[in-house]
């Protein structure tokens, strides 16, 4: 198929899903941008300059927060982050 054609089927669809969701009573849940959100203190938001960077920040699995001094699981805050995101953007 031409790209142009996909592209307007996935527009169609993102315009029929909410409606058809709400007829059948159904919960439709927006998708949020996981970028950097393991990089992001999940207490006060902020990205700060103690965070894991580059390569060798792949393999850290906990952080301190330089704002605040908390230490976080980078896969926890990222989940507490993307749930924040998800409340602000229903």
């Amino acid at each position: 198929m031409a790209k142009s054609v996909l592209s307007a089927s996935l527009g169609q669809l993102k315009t029929i899903l909410p409606y058809k969701c709400n007829h059948a009573g159904c919960i439709i849940f927006k998708v949020v941008s996981e970028r950097s959100t393991t990089q992001i203190c999940s207490t006060c938001k902020e990205l700060w300059e103690s965070r894991p960077r580059g390569v060798q920040g792949l393999g850290a699995r906990e952080w301190t927060c330089s704002g605040r001094g908390d230490t976080h699981s980078c896969d926890v805050s990222a989940a507490k982050i993307i749930l924040a995101l998800r409340h602000e953007h229903p």
